[in-house]
């Protein structure tokens, strides 16, 4: 697979694009300072600044007449300030030379001074292309400069202040036409967006975003790149959709055959845009929009604080398509679009000719533009007189040009003949002054409008008079007891609010006055809310009519309320209570105490509530206590809360000991908790603190028998528990000493039992040893006979009253002895000796030492002939006392002498050697000797005793190494020791030579002969190894032998100098090609010392185009080439057009900068690697005309090697 490089570069005739303006138009969102024409509407003590909105009637001022020479064409304006005097100036871009014409803005507005200025712009930019220049102030001196963008040339202009430029700077890195100025990263300082191409995965063509941090001083920072989903995408728009501060960037996709969409690709803000996965980014939104789409206006259509969208979509049937933005902080959206037919539309702009606080556009059909104005719903409807156009030109810019807060239309033309017409179409007509809402108090009011005037106009003033009436109030009262007690509490609330026709929404201020009749009970402002509280005591027993009288303010009229307030007597309430008998500490109150009765004078019960201090359930201290209560009546307009106390005697409570007999317990047990365990409660059942004091106390230890225990208990509260006392009785038993005596370890026969056996301990509950008498059986002396024996012994306490006496038993394990055999190891014998008493002399004691007795049994048995070599001999010994002992056994080693081999000849053979017949010399060689190689036997031949001769077969002389040489007597299967033979390699004479250098591309050949035959097969290999001396360094796959890979194996046959032909691909990157080579033989390396790899060297050359071809479409020419650089990268490709028959071009030669095409998007690239330098390059070209107008074309490609031979079209 080849990689396409392609690339759009600039067309070969200039298209026009729509007006790009540095003066921002009224509905901008970017931070410009703007001029307004203001109205004074004047008030004694009061100013209010109202904005000037002018109702559109559109009339042509004066035009500037520039001399250029070109053919009849419409011509792009930009607006901005270029000399710094705050008037817009007028920047018109040529279309048949690299130049710009600044005409300067002048007083009255929308004239322009006399001395226009040309701009000069580098040669490649013969012609502009859409969006190739943006103007704004770069390096922060309040002077427009210009970024440019044509025919792969780049730079910004620097404005002096006086409508020249210093010397521009360069831009490296933007190579498309496509470009955006904003504050991108919110730093202050203007920086660049373009949109390109790039490529993306699988080599797919993409479109990228080039985002330049502007550094403030008219530089720029390294590109940092956004590569897009797809290539497609036109018209960069800027938009702060989420008001964040960071600018958006949004972009119109037409794909070939689908629907436009409008794409969103947001700021992240890092430099980035849209939503990036993979590296590759998609849109955070987008929405279709209408067929012929081709700009993108930002307004705000819907809103004077939304950023909308306006797309427009050119041709007969016009459409504007107008989005409403929904987007959030987190999230972009568009409402769907509101769709407005518009018939030939050929442009538009946007701006606020209206004053309606939202954005107007205005269009062109080619012969005129008209302004439509928005109803704020999206709906542009054309509803004033047409403007026409000097021309069919859709090109037209919208800027404020009399700082009247009101867009203003840019045209441009040149005529069929005579000087290029540039004009202003102001806004005029008669202004309207709506002031903000003002608040005016009641009565009255003199106004004034005062209109300082303008450039344009003389000032001029008007008065009138406002009269106010106040609006409606109501005032409400309520009463918080009604009817109240007399000396009671009583609150009066007044609120006044708003009349329910009054049409005002705010709250009334002012004064309310309380009156009792006639008399002034109080008066007061209201709060915020209106309202008023006053709270008494004072009010007689009887009926009051209580009024409450607000007295307005400067909105609201006076208004007034009344209610009735009725004041009673209350009557006296009896209370009963006896005094309660005396109870004991810890008796909670109830109604045994708490019973008090409630009744009136004739002695009925008055509903109420009893509150009791102390209330039910509290347990009062000992002694004499207060109780309280407190009744409030049910009915208290009738009767009064009433209070009552008496005494209560509270005396002392025993408290209640709980003590259960221990448990018995045995001589030696400590007193401790378990016995000591009594507890006190109170009368409730709760625990009573206090100290518990024990007789006899905790750690006691008692005697045996039944003895006493007492408990004292003392409160804590000795104010209200009495002091008590209880006993228990405890038995105590003897104890039974605890005998500890653990299994003994086994002993052999013949060993006395002794303390290591007879070690008993005795110990009592405490775990201390008990004095007293150990008797064992048997006794310490004893020798036990082999078997399992029982010991037993009998503990009798000296303290016979508090401990019993005791036994115990444990088992001994006596095991068998082994006896003791002697047998010293016999002397060598020489093979056929038999075996005797000499050898088979073996000896055994018991476990006193001495002899013992029993049969001794050998093997092999006396008489045996032993074979040669080192033979164990064995003996079995069983005693005569079978019960006491084992059968014991020994062994000894005998040597018997058998075959030695002393010499060996010859010791070394040659490789590949025939057969070969050697002598042995040794000892004990008999007829049936046989000599063996490896442990396989060979022909052998016996000369003597002491002399073999032996045939070893060529077979075994085809590998390098040794053989193990041995004789066998077979008749008694002995083997001698082995002895060395030692086959080696003979050296090899090879020859290997490759050529010093070759040609990219070729096939060499390398050069190996054997000068000498060889007596067995020889292995070569061959492996091939590059080092490229590319930057970075780069393998190439397609070096390789010609059968294919990196690897070359082939057997040279025995006896023989045929070698193959080695031919390999010499690839397409220049390096070096080394090929080593390794010979084997008779499984070693034999590879001479002395012999080095072939290396052939590639050096780096020219390109190489292998084919040229053009195909046509339309107004499209594209140009496929297919070579390789061997230095893998590219300075630039020239191309030279020759015309069909018949025709004639503009432009022949047009030389590309290939360095980032080729370096950067290809060789640099991973997918690259794997084919080495070529490539297959695609250039298109759009031409003004149809394509077939260019017959052949001609490419010459140049590395830094040099230009490559020229190359035709196929």
């Amino acid at each position: 697979m080849m990689t396409t490089l392609r690339r759009h570069y600039p067309t070969l005739t200039k298209v026009t694009d729509p007006m790009k303006t540095l003066i921002p138009n009224p509905d901008s969102t970017t931070s410009f300072s703007m001029k307004s024409a203001k109205v004074r509407l004047t008030e004694p003590g009061r100013l209010r600044a109202l904005l000037l909105c002018v109702g559109l009637a559109v009339s042509m001022s004066a035009s500037l007449a520039m001399a250029q020479t070109a053919p009849p064409t419409p011509q792009t304006v930009i607006v901005g300030d270029f000399n710094g005097d705050g008037i817009p100036d007028a920047l018109v871009e040529s279309t048949v030379t690299p130049t710009a014409t600044i005409a300067f803005g002048s007083v009255p507005y929308g004239t322009f001074a006399s001395g226009a200025k040309a701009v000069t712009f580098p040669s490649a930019c013969v012609s502009f292309n859409s969006d190739s220049l943006v103007v704004g102030d770069f390096n922060g001196d309040g002077i427009a400069d210009i970024a440019y963008f044509c025919n792969g040339t780049s730079g910004v202009k620097l404005g002096n202040g006086d409508g020249t430029f210093a010397t521009a700077k360069s831009l490296a890195g933007a190579i498309s036409a496509n470009v955006v100025a904003g504050d991108f990263n919110k730093d202050g300082k203007l920086d660049l967006v373009v949109l390109g191409l790039t490529f993306g995965p699988n080599t797919t063509t993409l479109g990228t975003l080039q985002f330049f941090a502007g550094n403030g001083d008219g530089t720029f920072q390294t590109n940092k790149n956004t590569v897009l989903d797809q290539f497609n995408y036109t018209a960069p728009t800027v938009a702060d959709l989420k008001g964040d501060g960071y600018p958006d960037i949004v972009l119109l996709s037409v794909p070939d055959g689908g629907a436009p969409s409008v794409n969103v690709f947001g700021n992240n803000p890092d430099g980035t845009f849209g939503a990036i996965t993979g590296g590759v980014a998609t849109p955070n939104t987008l929405a279709n929009v209408s067929t012929g789409a081709s700009t993108i206006l930002v307004g705000n259509f819907f809103g004077p604080l939304t950023v909308d969208l306006a797309v427009v979509s050119t041709g007969v049937n016009g459409v504007f398509s107008v989005l409403q933005n929904t987007s959030t902080a987190t999230a972009y959206s568009f409402n769907d679009p509101v769709t407005i037919p518009y018939a030939n539309l050929t442009g538009a702009q946007a701006g606020k000719f209206t004053g309606s606080g939202f954005t107007d556009v205005v269009a062109s059909n080619g012969a005129s533009i008209s302004v439509l104005t928005n109803d704020g719903k999206g709906n542009l409807a054309a509803s004033y007189a047409a403007l026409s156009l000097a021309s069919t030109s859709s090109n037209f810019a919208v800027a404020d040009a009399n700082g009247d807060g009101y867009a203003d239309v840019y045209t441009a033309a040149l005529p069929q003949t005579g000087a290029l017409k540039l004009g202003v179409a102001l806004t005029s007509g008669t202004a309207t002054a709506t002031s903000q809402p003002i608040s005016l108090a009641a009565g009255t009011r003199a106004i004034g409008a005062t209109w300082a005037g303008n450039v344009n106009f003389t000032g001029s003033s008007a008065t009138g008079s406002q009269i106010v009436i106040g609006a409606s109030s109501v005032t409400t009262l309520a009463s918080s007891k009604n009817p109240s007690l007399l000396t009671g509490s009583v609150t009066f609330t007044v609120h006044v609010g708003a009349g329910p026709n009054s049409g005002v929404t705010q709250t009334p201020t002012g004064t309310v006055v309380l009156k009792d009749g006639t008399a002034t009970l109080a008066s007061g402002s209201v709060d915020g809310t209106g309202t008023y509280t006053y709270t008494t005591t004072a009010l007689t027993q009887a009926t009051h009519v209580i009024t409450a009288n607000y007295a307005g303010d400067g909105t609201f009229a006076a208004s007034t309320a009344t209610l009735s307030q009725v004041v009673n007597h209350a009557a006296v309430v009896s209370l009963t209570w006896a005094t309660p008998a005396a109870i004991v500490y810890g008796t909670a109150l109830s109604g045994a105490q708490l019973n008090a009765t409630a009744v009136d004078a004739t002695g009925a019960a008055i509903p109420g509530v009893f509150v009791y201090t102390p209330a039910a359930g509290t347990v009062l201290g000992a002694g004499t206590q207060t109780l309280s209560v407190t009744f409030t009546p049910t009915d208290l307009l009738s009767f009064t809360v009433a209070t009552k106390t008496l005494s209560l005697v509270v005396s002392k409570a025993n408290p209640v000991i709980t003590w259960a007999t221990p448990a018995n317990i045995a001589y030696g047990t400590a007193l401790g908790a378990t016995q000591l365990n009594a507890i006190a409660t109170g009368a409730s059942g709760a625990a009573i603190p206090g100290v518990f004091v024990y007789t006899p106390a905790a750690g006691t230890v008692l005697g045996a028998g039944t003895q006493t225990l007492s408990v004292t208990f003392t409160p804590t509260d000795l104010l209200s528990f009495t002091v008590a006392t209880k006993t228990v009785s405890l038995v105590v038993s003897k104890a039974n000493p605890v005998i500890t005596w653990a299994t003994p370890a086994s002993v052999s026969y013949g060993t006395a039992l002794s303390a290591t056996q007879l070690n008993a301990t005795a110990t009592g509950v405490s775990g201390a040893a008990i004095p007293g008498v150990f008797v064992y059986t048997p006794a310490a002396g004893t020798v036990l006979g082999a078997g399992t024996q029982t010991l037993s012994v009998t503990f009798t306490p000296t303290d016979l009253l508090s401990f019993t006496v005791a036994t115990k038993t444990v088992s001994l394990v006596v095991s068998k002895a082994n006896p003791v055999i002697t047998w010293a190891t016999p002397a060598s014998v020489a093979y056929g000796t038999a075996l005797s008493a000499t050898q088979l002399n073996a000896t055994a004691t018991g476990v006193t030492g001495a002899a013992l007795p029993g049969v001794f049994t050998y093997t092999p048995a006396a008489g045996t002939v032993p074979a040669p070599g080192t033979r164990t001999l064995s003996v079995s010994f069983t005693a005569t006392n079978a019960v006491d002992y084992n059968v014991g056994t020994a062994t000894v080693n005998l040597v018997v002498t058998g075959l030695t081999v002393s010499s060996f000849s010859p010791t070394t053979v040659t490789l590949g050697s025939g057969a070969t017949t050697v002598t042995i010399t040794g000892a004990g060689f008999v007829s049936n000797s046989v000599v063996q190689v490896n442990g396989t036997a060979i022909p052998t031949t016996l000369v003597n005793p002491t002399t073999l001769t032996a045939v070893i077969p060529a077979s075994d002389l085809l590998t390098v190494g040794t053989l193990q040489i041995t004789v066998l007597d077979p008749t008694v299967s002995s083997t001698s020791t082995a002895v060395t033979l030692t086959v080696t390699a003979p050296p090899v004479t090879v020859v290997l030579t490759a050529p010093p250098t070759v040609t990219p591309g070729t096939q060499p050949t390398i050069d190996f002969t054997i000068t000498q035959p060889y007596p067995v097969d020889i292995t070569a290999t061959l492996t091939l190894g590059f080092a490229a001396s590319t930057t970075p360094a780069v393998d190439d796959p397609s070096i390789q032998f010609d059968g294919g890979g990196r690897t070359l194996t082939f057997v040279v046959p025995a006896n023989t100098v045929t070698v193959p032909t080695i031919t390999l691909q010499a690839g397409t990157v220049a390096g070096t090609i080394t090929v080593p080579i390794t010979l084997t033989a008779g499984g070693t390396n034999v590879t001479p010392a002395d012999l080095g790899p072939a290396v052939i060297v590639v050096p780096p050359s020219i390109p190489t185009i292998s084919s040229v071809t053009a195909t046509r479409s339309g107004s499209q020419l594209t140009v496929v080439m297919h070579g390789f650089s061997n230095t893998r990268e590219m300075v630039n490709a020239k191309f030279h057009f020759t015309p069909a028959a018949g025709a004639t071009l503009d432009t022949t030669d047009l030389t590309i900068t290939a360095d980032t095409i080729f370096n950067t998007n290809w060789f640099q690239t991973t997918p690259s690697d794997q084919y080495g330098s070529t490539f297959t390059y695609t250039q298109i070209f759009n031409t003004s005309n149809d394509a077939t107008t260019i017959g052949s074309v001609d490419v010459t490609l140049t590395n830094t090697v040099g230009p490559s031979d020229k190359k035709t079209t196929q």
